[in-house]
């Protein structure tokens, strides 16, 4: 959170989005006045104004019935930029919308894992750190955990959004696969294919750097953070909805995909999408506010795919 994140890195990140997006950054940087009265203890007022240029350059957008009726926040200047780049794609992302879901805890309903998405017939892909969390093994055994001597439940939804009871729920039957060195994992549905979506496109070739780039996810939001209004600011009060984050690819570092949509807890196993095609070219596994975002190619999760291929059921 801001508390760990220095005025260098804030930084760095505003001015991935003046160099990338001079458009968007004039915009913000011109309504965005200079931060003053800070009381004793937080940060100082440069570092501030970063943040909040940063919360209102990279914005998160709560999505209605996984379809284009995305929730802006009109009293920005900048919403009318983004209604207007985000809504002449919305045609290439109905899918993507519908093929990410929300990992649950079906015994304990206050919880949830992560985010995860259908990449292929009847399988779901997520963060391999997400899959830990309800599971344990190793290559060729990965077993569900036991919890008071029974095996853990999970299920993917993939609505959970904001201000709706409605689900679409689908019983995770099996954990095919946990990378050990790559953070990601491979989890299989039960028997209930009806209404299952449509697996969600993959792009395996990386776009250059500045490519328009979204994630669908559910950040979970910390209101006992001292920064719990500046989050608010992007985020709202709902916690583990399902949401649009615009943003752009900003570097290649270490075989991992950097980029610079806001996620939160919660957000880990999200597809970063092109905005530009609809398909997904990386899987978001780790990042905060304030910090750069990390995520895996699809090369590498594709290649481990295909030794499913005689396991997977396709509509």
């Amino acid at each position: 959170m801001l508390n760990s994140t220095t005025t260098d890195e804030l930084e760095m990140l505003v001015n991935q989005v003046r160099d990338a997006d001079p458009e968007l950054w004039e915009l913000v940087n011109r309504t965005t006045p200079a931060i003053k009265g800070l009381r004793k203890g937080r940060a100082d007022p440069e570092k501030w104004r970063f943040a909040i240029i940063l919360a209102r350059s990279r914005p998160a957008y709560t999505i209605v019935k996984n379809s284009s009726d995305i929730k802006f926040n009109d009293r920005d200047p900048e919403s009318q930029l983004w209604i207007n780049r985000l809504s002449s794609n919305i045609p290439l992302l109905t899918d993507a919308f519908r093929a990410v879901g929300r990992i649950d805890d079906l015994d304990d309903p206050s919880q949830y894992f992560g985010t995860g998405w259908f990449i292929k017939g009847n399988i779901i892909v997520t963060a391999a750190h997400v899959a830990r969390a309800f599971a344990s093994g190793e290559p060729g055994k990965f077993v569900l955990k036991i919890r008071k001597g029974s095996a853990m439940r999970t299920a993917i939804d993939t609505l959970h959004e904001e201000d709706s009871d409605e689900t679409c729920v689908f019983t995770i039957k099996e954990v095919l696969h946990i990378n050990a060195r790559y953070d990601f994992a491979f989890l299989r549905i039960g028997d209930n294919h009806d209404n299952m979506p449509r697996s969600l496109d993959i792009d395996t070739q990386l776009p250059p750097r500045n490519t328009p780039v979204i994630t669908i996810g559910y950040p979970r939001i910390d209101k006992t953070s001292p920064y719990a209004a500046l989050i608010g600011r992007i985020f709202g009060t709902a916690s583990g909805v399902k949401r649009i984050a615009p943003g752009m690819i900003s570097e290649y570092k270490n075989a991992r995909v950097l980029h610079n949509c806001t996620t939160l807890e919660g957000n880990s196993g999200s597809p970063v999408i092109e905005l530009a095609t609809g398909r997904a070219v990386a899987l978001h596994v780790s990042g905060s506010f304030g910090h750069s975002n990390y995520a895996e190619p699809l090369q590498v999760i594709e290649e481990e795919l295909r030794k499913f291929g005689s396991d997977i059921f396709v509509l």
